[in-house]
């Protein structure tokens, strides 16, 4: 089976009132709801809003910005905006990104600490892409459940879980470790039924909406630069 997610995790965190007034909190003024929905069926407009416990869900596509190179250089401005607005509003809170596609091998995390980046780590089909900052006590206590092998100058990492699997590079393990920072800041594994069942909402924000309408209308045989 395959996951996907791009989730922003802001705690500690209380959302309020509903996720239509947290979104006018944080400046967007354009904004329409789509529908309720759980966790586990968000991503059917532009963002998705929840919480649980002390923590703020934020299911978006934006989410991936954090690791595919727009951060040093030209910004998204609906993510720039997001993250602006964010970091504004929760000063004090840790804000962690994560992304992940099982089906190419791509994984991400990303924690910031009252504004500033603590950590980075983030890969694709076996091959570590960034890797910025300490690692996190959840990574650490990961890799101290694995011996370290050294085979022909490379350093690769056996589980002791399973003593029948080959040894890996930090790489292949990064999915791994992305459970691990994730069950870290939600409190839940990745695929936990209490996290799937959150009760949210999904908004269109700005011109999404209508941009989305007139890409499902542009007919499928027609080449589009």
């Amino acid at each position: 089976m395959s996951w996907k997610t791009n989730t922003i995790v802001v705690r500690p965190a209380l959302l309020g009132a509903d996720p239509d007034e947290f979104l006018g909190r944080l400046g967007y003024e354009k904004r329409r709801k789509s529908k309720e929905v759980l966790l586990a069926e968000s991503g059917g407009a532009s963002i998705w809003i929840g919480a649980i416990s002390d923590r703020i869900i934020v299911y978006t596509p934006l989410a991936g910005h954090f690791f595919d190179g727009c951060v040093d250089g030209p910004v998204d401005q609906d993510f720039s905006f997001l993250r602006s607005a964010l970091f504004r509003h929760f000063p004090e809170a840790d804000i962690a990104a994560f992304f992940l596609d099982s089906r190419v091998g791509a994984w991400g995390f990303a924690v910031f600490r009252r504004g500033a980046l603590i950590r980075r780590f983030y890969g694709h089909d076996g091959t570590i892409i960034g890797d910025e900052g300490s690692q996190l006590p959840a990574e650490n206590a990961y890799l101290a459940n694995c011996d370290r092998v050294e085979v022909d100058g490379e350093i690769l990492y056996r589980s002791r879980s399973d003593l029948g699997d080959e040894p890996l590079s930090l790489a292949d393990h990064g999915e791994g470790l992305f459970c691990e920072v994730w069950r870290s800041f939600t409190g839940y594994g990745f695929d936990a039924p209490e996290l799937l069942q959150i009760p949210g909402s999904d908004f269109w924000l700005n011109d999404d909406e209508d941009e989305f309408l007139a890409r499902r209308r542009r007919p499928w045989w027609k080449f589009w630069g």
